[in-house]
């Protein structure tokens, strides 16, 4: 990405997690993952389905600290 264009996205990320709607989505993931449980799998494909479901929620929800850790690392390469 070019610099501005960087910049544009870090801008836009960082505008969109201060809205309301990204603290409910946040608050909605949070409590899905919370009633996950790989316990109640019967098969092995219930396991790893609901794994690889917990991944990828987890992944949203380290969305907005990988992207300020990634604009703090920019910064610095500047």
């Amino acid at each position: 990405m070019a610099n501005a264009d960087q910049q544009q996205y870090f801008d836009d990320a960082r505008e969109m997690f201060l809205t309301r709607g990204w603290q409910d989505f946040i608050e909605d993931i949070e409590g899905i993952v919370e009633t996950l449980t790989l316990d109640a799998a019967d098969t092995a494909d219930d396991f790893f389905f609901c794994k690889g479901k917990l991944e990828a929620l987890r992944v949203i929800l380290s969305y907005e600290d990988t992207v300020k850790q990634s604009e703090t690392l920019n910064d610095i390469d500047d």
